[in-house]
């Protein structure tokens, strides 16, 4: 099911969803989150976690993430045998991706961090890890980035890959 805060009234901050200080293990993925992540007042908060996704992602969002926040900081050790971050859906409509302060984002066979569609009119930051590493990318944007600021910076001991560090498949626009 979706996760939706929407209809809180304005000015109103919930954090909904807050994993924190676990030692996450699953066969697949560590963390899935199978549908949309969407609502103005909606905050999924992940941090200080050891996450492994055995044979798939350490964290994966299957869904769109629409005008939610999304916090994934200070602390984390991620690791997926596929990739250590991924965003099946879109970045939409004001939405904000924080993936900030972590200790070690691994993608064994693929990317770090992974974005599959479309960021539009939202924003981004990779910024501050330790650690980035991914089997082809390190940062992976497939989609057009749209009317959107996304900063990577400050990323202490390198983002590493063993072919592109960061690459932009898509358009990036205004």
């Amino acid at each position: 099911d979706d996760v939706n805060n929407a209809d809180l009234p304005v000015g109103t901050s919930e954090q909904e969803i807050y994993i924190a200080n676990n030692d996450i293990y699953g066969g697949n993925n560590g963390i899935h989150f199978a549908g949309e992540v969407f609502g103005p007042y909606h905050d999924t908060l992940i941090e200080a976690n050891k996450i492994k996704g055995e044979n798939g992602q350490g964290i994966v969002f299957d869904g769109d993430i629409d005008q939610a926040r999304v916090r994934i900081i200070n602390g984390n050790d991620i690791e997926g045998q596929v990739d250590g971050v991924r965003f099946l859906g879109e970045v939409e409509d004001g939405a904000v991706v924080n993936i900030d302060d972590n200790t070690t984002i691994v993608g064994v066979d693929e990317e770090a961090v992974h974005f599959f569609e479309e960021i539009e009119e939202s924003t981004v930051t990779i910024v501050g890890n330790d650690n980035l590493t991914g089997g082809d990318h390190g940062i992976e944007f497939d989609g057009e980035i749209d009317e959107s600021d996304v900063t990577i910076s400050g990323n202490n001991h390198g983002i590493h890959a063993d072919n592109h560090g960061i690459v932009f498949f898509g358009d990036v626009e205004d």
